[in-house]
């Protein structure tokens, strides 16, 4: 019992947490609604962000419902992850470090092979910060400009899944749309004694659809994976500041405070996704195909940028020995690699639709008999260009998961 309680805490606290702390500071997260985050779990990174068709029995996918399967235990899993980016544009280059909560997700078996849960995580990510110097009209002041941006939308799936026969299983569920961003804009005169004026942006998000997912075994070498988001209307909730700051005194006075709902509201769009998967002894190789139809959606008037479909082509592979009890830890470690080509779904300033290409690789740890893992995954990649975008972009992601799977319901069974 006492287990349990600790791990329904540490949900709840995750879940409080999860929709403000992840940052990862990109230029192209200023484009559209943000950038797009694709990570299910840290199993999934490893692998190139395939994990449709591959089931994984203790790791919780936070985008497929259909995978929550198994023995009949109640499962727990977390993820975090480290950003560094590096970023080059006509003015030189800039390197940060960032990071944060990825997702949380928690399922319990409500029946023989089936499982109720929760799964959070996030669909876009809005993270910039920089500056740009020029000189005001007619020379008479140099001037300073930053922009600021963070936040993003995160949706919640509460779904359950079941089987149906021997080899079809399926998912479906509600899904909440929620999360906020902030977009600053400041302008400062250093060469005159002035006020700098700063304009935030606040958008609240909320909205609600559907879910639904399939995995159907063909044979034991070969699985395929389905899943489904159904569009979503989403409303957005603005707040438009706008503050003079004396910058020797450090006063600030509102000019402009207003909180409305807008008319035009926010389409996240449709999302289709496939995945093939194959077997061979203890390799596993899987491919994936996702779509999200971005460039059919009524935008909202703000932001002005122009919205295209996005596709992701991805490619994983694993190697899982297997866990037994009384083989060294080195024995039981699982191995994986991948690749992904993903289309940003927000064209540049010059009209270019961007793509985010990277190489991936990762560890799963077993430990507590087999009923615990921490995965560890790496993703090298890069995005945009000079020529093309303005901004070039080199990333490295560390991705860390914690599974565990538990009998929380077994003492009570037996009368204990």
């Amino acid at each position: 019992m006492t287990s349990i309680i600790k791990n329904i805490t540490l949900a709840v606290i995750v879940m409080c947490l999860i929709s403000s702390t992840v940052r990862a500071e990109s230029p192209f997260s200023s484009l559209g609604h943000g950038l797009l985050i694709e990570s299910a779990n840290a199993r999934s990174s490893g692998m190139g962000y395939t994990s449709l068709a591959i089931l994984d029995t203790l790791s919780l996918d936070r985008r497929n419902i259909a995978a929550w399967s198994g023995p009949a235990t109640a499962r727990l899993g977390l993820g975090g992850n480290i950003t560094r980016t590096s970023v080059e544009d006509v003015y030189g280059s800039d390197l940060r470090d960032q990071g944060g909560l990825s997702g949380i997700a928690i399922a319990v078996p409500v029946g023989e092979s089936t499982f109720l849960g929760l799964a959070i995580s996030h669909i876009t990510r809005v993270s910039y910060d920089w500056a740009v110097t020029g000189s005001a009209d007619q020379d008479w002041s140099s001037t300073i400009e930053k922009h600021n941006g963070t936040g993003g939308m995160s949706q919640g799936i509460l779904g359950m899944s079941f089987p149906y026969g021997e080899k079809f299983r399926f998912g479906i569920g509600a899904r909440g749309i929620f999360g906020k961003s902030e977009r600053y804009w400041q302008v400062e005169f250093p060469d005159a004694t002035s006020w700098a004026t700063t304009y935030l942006k606040s958008d609240r998000y909320k909205g609600f659809g559907l879910s639904a997912s399939a995995h159907y075994k063909v044979s034991p070498q070969w699985m395929f994976g389905l899943a489904i988001n159904s569009p979503v209307s989403v409303r957005i909730q603005r707040q438009n500041l706008i503050e003079r700051q004396e910058l020797s005194r450090n006063v600030k006075i509102i000019q402009l405070d207003s909180t409305t709902i807008l008319d035009d509201e926010l389409d996240v769009p449709l999302e289709v996704a496939v995945g093939v998967g194959h077997i061979m002894g203890k390799h596993a190789f899987a491919g994936e195909l996702a779509w999200k139809g971005w460039g059919s959606v009524n935008e909202a008037t703000d932001p002005n940028n122009t919205l295209e479909d996005a596709l992701r082509l991805s490619f994983g592979w694993e190697w899982m020995p297997g866990y037994r009890a009384f083989d060294p830890i080195w024995r039981l470690i699982t191995y994986r690699a991948g690749i992904y080509n993903q289309e940003h779904y927000a064209q540049s300033l010059s009209g270019n639709q961007s793509n985010r290409t990277a190489l991936t690789g990762g560890l799963g740890i077993p430990f507590n008999r087999g009923l615990s893992r921490i995965d560890i995954a790496l993703e090298l990649g890069m995005m945009g260009s000079q020529s093309d975008d303005g901004v070039a972009e080199k990333f490295a992601v560390i991705t860390v998961g914690f599974n565990n799977s538990e009998h929380w319901f077994k003492g009570f069974r037996e009368g204990r």
